[in-house]
Formats: structure tokens, sequence, C-alpha cells
């Protein structure tokens, strides 16, 4: 996805951002409860920082053009995406998002039945 470039470019990534979180988002949850005792954790962590993501996504698109709120929600963004780059790595899917894009297809996650 292109990076934003004024307010108006911001709007636009925002809103064509969003809905792929929080569709991410929501495939997670719903393999939240089936997620293997020693991920258990660190897999509700990540759907928590998705949460926060959504969130803040949401924060972005409201500051509108404050310089320093687009800024500091920026800031904040870039420390969830390091966590949501960290955690799926820690649980032994590092590979995975990666493998979904070049290949277009699911990625089978280790959860319980």
């Amino acid at each position: 996805m292109e990076q934003p470039t004024g307010s108006a470019g911001l709007g636009r990534f925002v809103d064509e951002s969003k809905p792929i979180i929080e569709d991410a988002r929501d495939e997670l949850r719903d393999l939240e409860d089936r997620a293997p005792d020693d991920i258990s954790a660190d897999f509700t962590k990540l759907v928590d920082v998705f949460d926060r993501t959504v969130d803040k996504f949401g924060e972005l698109r409201d500051a509108g053009t404050d310089r320093a709120k687009i800024e500091a929600v920026g800031a904040q963004l870039n420390t969830l995406e390091d966590q949501s780059d960290a955690l799926p790595a820690k649980m032994g899917l590092e590979d995975c998002g990666e493998r979904r894009a070049r290949a277009g297809g699911e990625c089978v996650l280790p959860v319980r039945a």
C-alpha cells in the first residue's frame, strides 16, 4: 500500500487500511480459543495489539490535519507494528503472513481442534 501524503492521502490510507486490519483481527479472534496452551497468552496479546491498532487508526482518522496528533498516533502505531511483528515470531508463526501474501492462500496456524 502506498504511503500517504497530505491529510487527504492520510484519510484514504486509513480508509483502505483499517478494514484490512479489522479483518485480520477478526480472523485471529476466531482462532484465539483454539490456540495451543504454549502460545495462548501470546496469541491473546496479539489480538489485543490488533484491537489497539484498529483504535489507533480511528484516532489517526480523527486527527484531521493536527500534525502533532498525527505524529503521536503514528509513533504509537509504529510500536504496535513492532509488537505485531514480534509476537508471531515468538509463537513460531513468523513466516505465516509472508507465505500467505506470496501464495495468496491460507496459512494454517497450529490451533487445537
